[in-house]
């Protein structure tokens, strides 16, 4: 089974990349497999 984790807001600045990113990489570390997928315009996690 899998499970969804969103994180949105519209409000620039605010940490929603190094959130996501950060939050991937401790999943990934406890041996989950992750993929995460950067929505904005900016592309901060590509």
């Amino acid at each position: 089974m899998s499970k969804v984790i969103d994180t949105i807001s519209q409000k620039g600045g605010v940490g929603k990349s190094t959130s996501c990113r950060n939050l991937a990489t401790i999943l990934a570390r406890k041996g989950y497999k992750v993929l995460a997928v950067d929505g904005d315009n900016q592309a901060n996690m590509t």
